[in-house]
Protein backbone atom coordinates (compact mmCIF):
# COMPACT_ATOMS: atom_id res chain seq x y z
CA UNK A 1 0.00 0.00 0.00
CA UNK A 2 1.28 3.79 -0.78
CA UNK A 3 2.44 5.12 2.10
CA UNK A 4 0.43 8.08 3.14
CA UNK A 5 1.13 11.02 5.77
CA UNK A 6 -1.42 12.91 6.94
CA UNK A 7 -1.70 16.40 8.87
CA UNK A 8 -4.11 15.55 11.80
CA UNK A 9 -5.59 17.99 14.16
CA UNK A 10 -8.41 16.60 15.47
CA UNK A 11 -9.95 13.29 15.96
CA UNK A 12 -11.43 12.92 12.21
CA UNK A 13 -9.02 15.47 10.93
CA UNK A 14 -9.94 14.07 6.93
CA UNK A 15 -8.52 15.77 3.85
CA UNK A 16 -11.53 16.55 2.74
CA UNK A 17 -11.59 19.30 -0.15
CA UNK A 18 -12.94 22.48 1.39
CA UNK A 19 -12.99 21.92 5.04
CA UNK A 20 -11.52 23.86 7.66
CA UNK A 21 -10.56 22.57 11.23
CA UNK A 22 -10.40 25.93 12.30
CA UNK A 23 -14.42 26.23 12.61
CA UNK A 24 -16.63 28.93 11.79
CA UNK A 25 -19.77 29.17 9.96
CA UNK A 26 -19.02 26.96 6.92
CA UNK A 27 -21.48 24.13 6.71
CA UNK A 28 -18.39 22.09 6.12
CA UNK A 29 -16.20 22.73 9.35
CA UNK A 30 -15.54 19.19 10.59
CA UNK A 31 -15.72 20.01 14.12
CA UNK A 32 -17.01 23.81 15.39
CA UNK A 33 -13.88 24.98 18.31
CA UNK A 34 -16.16 25.75 21.11
CA UNK A 35 -17.19 29.74 21.91
CA UNK A 36 -15.46 31.51 25.06
CA UNK A 37 -17.65 31.77 27.74
CA UNK A 38 -17.09 34.45 30.36
CA UNK A 39 -14.91 33.93 33.38
CA UNK A 40 -14.28 35.99 36.26
CA UNK A 41 -10.65 36.91 35.62
CA UNK A 42 -8.34 36.14 39.20
CA UNK A 43 -5.49 37.93 37.82
CA UNK A 44 -4.22 40.28 34.71
CA UNK A 45 -0.99 39.08 33.40
CA UNK A 46 0.70 41.66 31.46
CA UNK A 47 3.81 40.12 29.45
CA UNK A 48 7.49 41.31 30.23
CA UNK A 49 8.76 42.04 26.25
CA UNK A 50 7.63 40.75 23.12
CA UNK A 51 9.55 40.83 19.69
CA UNK A 52 9.18 39.40 16.32
CA UNK A 53 10.99 36.08 14.82
CA UNK A 54 10.59 36.18 11.44
CA UNK A 55 7.64 35.22 9.26
CA UNK A 56 6.98 32.99 12.24
CA UNK A 57 5.80 29.57 10.90
CA UNK A 58 2.34 30.91 8.96
CA UNK A 59 -0.81 28.59 8.36
CA UNK A 60 0.88 24.97 8.13
CA UNK A 61 1.02 23.33 11.84
CA UNK A 62 4.49 23.96 12.64
CA UNK A 63 5.33 23.71 16.34
CA UNK A 64 8.39 24.98 15.84
CA UNK A 65 8.95 26.58 19.49
CA UNK A 66 11.60 28.41 21.35
CA UNK A 67 13.95 27.13 23.56
CA UNK A 68 15.66 29.31 26.55
CA UNK A 69 20.00 28.30 27.23
CA UNK A 70 22.76 30.53 28.35
CA UNK A 71 21.06 33.44 29.10
CA UNK A 72 18.87 33.72 26.05
CA UNK A 73 15.64 32.58 24.03
CA UNK A 74 16.12 31.18 20.59
CA UNK A 75 13.85 30.74 18.27
CA UNK A 76 13.52 30.23 14.27
CA UNK A 77 10.82 31.30 11.54
CA UNK A 78 9.72 28.72 8.93
CA UNK A 79 11.93 30.23 6.37
CA UNK A 80 15.30 29.59 7.48
CA UNK A 81 15.79 32.82 10.48
CA UNK A 82 17.43 31.79 13.36
CA UNK A 83 17.51 34.62 16.30
CA UNK A 84 18.79 34.63 19.72
CA UNK A 85 16.98 37.02 22.02
CA UNK A 86 18.14 38.39 25.32
CA UNK A 87 16.22 36.82 28.26
CA UNK A 88 15.85 39.65 30.39
CA UNK A 89 15.19 42.28 27.98
CA UNK A 90 14.55 40.39 25.20
CA UNK A 91 16.75 42.69 22.70
CA UNK A 92 18.53 40.87 19.33
CA UNK A 93 21.84 39.11 20.06
CA UNK A 94 22.30 37.31 16.65
CA UNK A 95 20.32 36.14 13.96
CA UNK A 96 21.27 33.99 11.29
CA UNK A 97 19.47 32.39 8.03
CA UNK A 98 20.24 28.69 7.41
CA UNK A 99 19.05 28.67 3.85
CA UNK A 100 16.31 25.77 4.49
CA UNK A 101 13.15 25.49 5.44
CA UNK A 102 12.91 24.49 9.05
CA UNK A 103 10.12 22.42 11.09
CA UNK A 104 9.57 21.24 14.26
CA UNK A 105 11.45 23.26 17.17
CA UNK A 106 14.71 24.49 18.24
CA UNK A 107 17.32 22.27 20.47
CA UNK A 108 20.10 23.95 22.56
CA UNK A 109 22.84 22.63 25.15
CA UNK A 110 26.21 22.10 25.38
CA UNK A 111 26.80 25.61 23.69
CA UNK A 112 25.39 25.15 20.67
CA UNK A 113 21.87 25.26 19.09
CA UNK A 114 20.76 22.57 16.96
CA UNK A 115 17.55 23.15 14.01
CA UNK A 116 16.35 20.35 11.35
CA UNK A 117 15.23 21.11 8.20
CA UNK A 118 12.60 19.82 5.32
CA UNK A 119 15.68 19.21 3.29
CA UNK A 120 16.64 16.79 5.72
CA UNK A 121 19.77 18.70 7.19
CA UNK A 122 20.47 18.92 10.90
CA UNK A 123 21.73 22.31 11.08
CA UNK A 124 24.26 23.36 13.91
CA UNK A 125 24.93 26.62 15.56
CA UNK A 126 27.28 28.63 18.23
CA UNK A 127 25.03 29.88 20.72
CA UNK A 128 26.99 32.66 21.53
CA UNK A 129 27.78 33.96 18.03
CA UNK A 130 24.80 32.43 15.70
CA UNK A 131 27.96 31.02 13.80
CA UNK A 132 27.71 28.02 11.59
CA UNK A 133 29.68 25.05 13.23
CA UNK A 134 28.43 22.06 10.63
CA UNK A 135 25.58 20.54 9.45
CA UNK A 136 25.02 16.98 8.01
CA UNK A 137 22.07 15.58 6.08
CA UNK A 138 19.98 12.58 7.67
CA UNK A 139 17.41 10.79 5.29
CA UNK A 140 14.17 12.33 5.25
CA UNK A 141 12.43 16.13 7.05
CA UNK A 142 13.31 16.45 10.67
CA UNK A 143 9.64 18.05 12.11
CA UNK A 144 10.72 17.75 15.79
CA UNK A 145 12.87 19.43 17.99
CA UNK A 146 16.68 17.94 18.17
CA UNK A 147 17.74 17.53 21.17
CA UNK A 148 21.31 17.51 22.57
CA UNK A 149 23.15 15.39 25.41
CA UNK A 150 25.64 12.96 26.14
CA UNK A 151 28.10 14.95 23.68
CA UNK A 152 25.47 13.69 20.68
CA UNK A 153 22.71 15.44 18.56
CA UNK A 154 20.03 13.34 18.46
CA UNK A 155 16.96 14.10 16.31
CA UNK A 156 13.91 12.00 14.64
CA UNK A 157 13.11 11.44 10.77
CA UNK A 158 9.79 11.30 9.51
CA UNK A 159 10.51 7.91 7.86
CA UNK A 160 11.03 6.30 11.29
CA UNK A 161 14.70 6.84 11.88
CA UNK A 162 16.54 8.04 15.35
CA UNK A 163 19.95 9.33 14.28
CA UNK A 164 23.03 10.34 16.84
CA UNK A 165 25.19 12.68 15.46
CA UNK A 166 28.72 13.67 17.42
CA UNK A 167 28.03 16.94 19.06
CA UNK A 168 31.49 18.37 18.00
CA UNK A 169 32.10 17.04 14.22
CA UNK A 170 28.57 15.87 12.97
CA UNK A 171 29.64 12.55 12.52
CA UNK A 172 27.11 9.78 12.69
CA UNK A 173 27.41 7.86 16.02
CA UNK A 174 24.41 5.08 15.33
CA UNK A 175 21.23 5.34 13.85
CA UNK A 176 17.94 3.02 14.93
CA UNK A 177 15.68 1.98 12.32
CA UNK A 178 11.71 1.34 12.66
CA UNK A 179 9.58 1.10 9.34
CA UNK A 180 6.51 3.45 9.35
CA UNK A 181 3.08 2.27 9.21
CA UNK A 182 0.75 3.18 5.66
CA UNK A 183 -0.93 5.59 7.41
CA UNK A 184 0.30 8.37 9.77
CA UNK A 185 0.09 11.16 12.15
CA UNK A 186 1.96 14.17 9.97
CA UNK A 187 4.18 14.35 13.23
CA UNK A 188 6.88 12.61 15.08
CA UNK A 189 7.65 11.96 18.95
CA UNK A 190 11.06 14.21 20.13
CA UNK A 191 13.23 12.50 22.42
CA UNK A 192 13.64 12.97 26.06
CA UNK A 193 17.39 12.23 27.69
CA UNK A 194 18.34 11.65 31.18
CA UNK A 195 20.93 9.47 32.93
CA UNK A 196 22.54 7.90 29.55
CA UNK A 197 19.71 6.76 28.15
CA UNK A 198 16.86 8.11 25.52
CA UNK A 199 13.34 7.67 25.11
CA UNK A 200 11.06 8.28 21.93
CA UNK A 201 7.75 7.25 20.52
CA UNK A 202 7.05 5.80 17.45
CA UNK A 203 3.92 5.67 14.68
CA UNK A 204 3.22 1.67 15.61
CA UNK A 205 2.25 3.36 19.27
CA UNK A 206 5.51 1.50 20.72
CA UNK A 207 8.03 3.67 23.24
CA UNK A 208 11.35 2.77 22.69
CA UNK A 209 14.02 3.35 25.73
CA UNK A 210 18.19 3.14 23.95
CA UNK A 211 21.51 3.45 25.25
CA UNK A 212 22.95 7.14 24.27
CA UNK A 213 26.29 5.53 24.30
CA UNK A 214 25.76 3.08 21.39
CA UNK A 215 21.92 2.96 20.26
CA UNK A 216 20.74 -0.06 21.48
CA UNK A 217 17.35 -0.55 22.30
CA UNK A 218 17.47 -1.39 26.51
CA UNK A 219 13.54 -2.26 26.13
CA UNK A 220 10.09 -1.17 24.56
CA UNK A 221 7.06 -1.48 25.24
CA UNK A 222 3.41 -0.62 23.12
CA UNK A 223 1.18 2.26 24.73
CA UNK A 224 -2.20 1.00 23.12
CA UNK A 225 -3.15 -1.70 20.16
CA UNK A 226 -4.76 -0.44 17.21
CA UNK A 227 -8.47 -1.38 16.98
CA UNK A 228 -11.56 -0.67 14.49
CA UNK A 229 -12.49 -0.95 11.18
CA UNK A 230 -10.85 1.34 9.43
CA UNK A 231 -7.06 2.54 8.69
CA UNK A 232 -7.59 5.70 10.81
CA UNK A 233 -9.04 4.10 13.96
CA UNK A 234 -5.93 1.96 13.87
CA UNK A 235 -3.32 4.76 13.66
CA UNK A 236 -1.96 4.70 17.45
CA UNK A 237 0.77 7.05 16.43
CA UNK A 238 3.02 7.92 19.51
CA UNK A 239 4.07 11.73 18.31
CA UNK A 240 3.72 13.18 22.21
CA UNK A 241 7.12 13.27 23.42
CA UNK A 242 7.81 10.69 26.62
CA UNK A 243 8.39 12.37 29.71
CA UNK A 244 11.27 10.92 32.05
CA UNK A 245 10.48 11.70 35.78
CA UNK A 246 12.16 10.48 38.61
CA UNK A 247 12.00 6.67 37.72
CA UNK A 248 9.08 6.66 35.82
CA UNK A 249 8.42 7.07 32.26
CA UNK A 250 5.04 8.47 30.69
CA UNK A 251 3.68 8.55 27.39
CA UNK A 252 0.52 8.60 25.55
CA UNK A 253 -0.39 8.01 21.66
CA UNK A 254 -3.50 8.60 19.60
CA UNK A 255 -6.27 6.40 19.51
CA UNK A 256 -4.52 4.56 22.46
CA UNK A 257 -3.99 5.23 26.18
CA UNK A 258 -1.80 7.18 28.39
CA UNK A 259 0.76 4.73 30.49
CA UNK A 260 3.57 4.76 33.15
CA UNK A 261 6.22 2.53 32.32
CA UNK A 262 9.30 1.80 35.37
CA UNK A 263 12.38 3.04 33.38
CA UNK A 264 14.70 -0.08 34.93
CA UNK A 265 13.02 -2.18 32.87
CA UNK A 266 9.64 -1.28 30.90
CA UNK A 267 7.29 -2.63 33.51
CA UNK A 268 4.01 -1.26 33.18
CA UNK A 269 2.85 0.95 36.98
CA UNK A 270 -0.32 2.21 34.85
CA UNK A 271 -2.90 2.72 31.96
CA UNK A 272 -5.77 3.67 30.96
CA UNK A 273 -7.46 4.71 27.49
CA UNK A 274 -6.88 8.61 26.13
CA UNK A 275 -5.81 9.69 22.84
CA UNK A 276 -3.75 12.90 22.46
CA UNK A 277 -1.00 13.67 19.93
CA UNK A 278 -0.03 16.59 22.14
CA UNK A 279 2.65 16.42 24.68
CA UNK A 280 2.31 15.84 28.41
CA UNK A 281 3.39 18.16 31.50
CA UNK A 282 4.29 16.28 34.86
CA UNK A 283 4.26 18.69 38.10
CA UNK A 284 4.45 17.95 41.71
CA UNK A 285 1.54 14.71 41.52
CA UNK A 286 -0.03 16.10 38.32
CA UNK A 287 0.00 14.80 34.92
CA UNK A 288 -1.84 17.16 32.68
CA UNK A 289 -3.23 16.62 29.05
CA UNK A 290 -5.04 17.92 26.37
CA UNK A 291 -6.48 15.28 24.33
CA UNK A 292 -7.32 15.03 21.10
CA UNK A 293 -10.54 17.13 20.94
CA UNK A 294 -9.34 20.22 23.95
CA UNK A 295 -10.44 18.32 26.95
CA UNK A 296 -8.13 19.58 29.46
CA UNK A 297 -6.83 16.44 31.70
CA UNK A 298 -5.60 16.42 35.30
CA UNK A 299 -4.42 12.66 36.36
CA UNK A 300 -2.54 12.01 39.19
CA UNK A 301 0.43 10.47 37.82
CA UNK A 302 1.15 7.82 40.55
CA UNK A 303 -2.25 5.69 39.49
CA UNK A 304 -3.47 7.25 36.36
CA UNK A 305 -6.92 8.36 38.45
CA UNK A 306 -8.68 11.52 36.57
CA UNK A 307 -8.68 14.03 39.04
CA UNK A 308 -10.50 16.66 36.93
CA UNK A 309 -11.29 17.84 33.40
CA UNK A 310 -12.09 21.00 31.71
CA UNK A 311 -14.25 20.67 28.42
CA UNK A 312 -15.03 24.04 27.64
CA UNK A 313 -12.27 24.72 25.13
CA UNK A 314 -13.15 21.44 22.79
CA UNK A 315 -12.12 22.07 19.48
CA UNK A 316 -9.80 24.68 20.19
CA UNK A 317 -6.58 22.77 18.91
CA UNK A 318 -5.10 23.59 22.31
CA UNK A 319 -0.85 23.38 22.78
CA UNK A 320 0.17 20.93 25.45
CA UNK A 321 -0.98 22.10 28.93
CA UNK A 322 1.74 23.61 30.77
CA UNK A 323 2.85 23.61 34.34
CA UNK A 324 3.77 27.20 35.16
CA UNK A 325 3.36 28.11 38.98
CA UNK A 326 0.87 27.35 40.58
CA UNK A 327 -1.63 27.39 37.26
CA UNK A 328 -1.23 25.07 33.84
CA UNK A 329 -1.12 26.85 30.77
CA UNK A 330 -2.57 26.65 27.22
CA UNK A 331 -3.06 28.61 23.81
CA UNK A 332 -5.36 27.84 21.46
CA UNK A 333 -5.74 28.56 17.37
CA UNK A 334 -7.22 32.50 17.99
CA UNK A 335 -3.88 33.17 19.87
CA UNK A 336 -5.57 33.25 23.53
CA UNK A 337 -4.10 31.73 26.79
CA UNK A 338 -5.58 30.44 29.28
CA UNK A 339 -4.92 29.52 32.28
CA UNK A 340 -6.27 27.21 34.80
CA UNK A 341 -6.39 26.18 38.68
CA UNK A 342 -4.17 23.16 38.84
CA UNK A 343 -6.57 21.47 41.50
CA UNK A 344 -9.68 22.15 39.82
CA UNK A 345 -9.18 22.94 36.11
CA UNK A 346 -11.30 26.09 36.40
CA UNK A 347 -10.19 28.83 34.00
CA UNK A 348 -8.96 31.34 36.04
CA UNK A 349 -7.54 33.94 33.57
CA UNK A 350 -7.23 34.83 29.35
CA UNK A 351 -5.00 36.94 27.51
CA UNK A 352 -5.05 37.45 24.16
CA UNK A 353 -2.34 37.23 21.67
CA UNK A 354 -3.60 36.97 18.37
CA UNK A 355 -0.30 36.54 16.04
CA UNK A 356 -2.53 33.73 13.86
CA UNK A 357 -2.95 31.64 17.14
CA UNK A 358 -0.14 29.30 18.92
CA UNK A 359 1.02 26.05 17.51
CA UNK A 360 3.82 25.62 19.43
CA UNK A 361 3.81 24.78 23.28
CA UNK A 362 4.18 27.63 25.83
CA UNK A 363 8.05 26.93 27.23
CA UNK A 364 8.46 27.48 30.62
CA UNK A 365 12.06 28.33 32.49
CA UNK A 366 12.11 28.60 36.18
CA UNK A 367 9.50 31.37 36.50
CA UNK A 368 9.57 32.76 33.18
CA UNK A 369 7.26 31.11 30.09
CA UNK A 370 7.64 32.23 25.91
CA UNK A 371 5.09 31.51 23.67
CA UNK A 372 5.69 32.22 20.02
CA UNK A 373 3.00 33.06 17.99
CA UNK A 374 2.43 31.93 14.79
CA UNK A 375 2.88 35.08 12.50
CA UNK A 376 6.70 35.35 14.49
CA UNK A 377 5.14 37.38 17.90
CA UNK A 378 7.53 36.15 20.44
CA UNK A 379 6.37 36.72 23.86
CA UNK A 380 7.73 36.15 27.43
CA UNK A 381 5.72 36.36 30.82
CA UNK A 382 6.10 36.51 34.27
CA UNK A 383 4.28 33.90 37.16
CA UNK A 384 1.51 35.98 38.28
Amino acid sequence: MKKVSLIIITLNLLLISGCSWFGGDDEDVIYKPAPLNDITEQFHVKYNWSSQVGDGVGDFYNKLGPVSYDGKVIAADKNGLVAAYDIVTGKVIWQKEVGSELFGGVGAGSGIVAVGSTEAEVIILDVKTGAELWRNLVSSEIISSPVIGDGKVVVRTIDGKLFALNAKTGERDWIYDRTVPALTLRGTSSISIERGVAVTGFANGKIVLFAMSNGRPIWEMRVGNPSGSSELDRMIDADATPVIFGDIIYAVTFNGNIAAFNLKDGSISWQRELSSYQNMSVGGQIISVSDTRSNVKALDRRTGATLWTQSSLVDRHLTATISFGEYLVAGDFEGYIHWFDRNTGRIVSRNSLGGGGIVADPVVIGDTMYIYTRDGSLYSFDAP
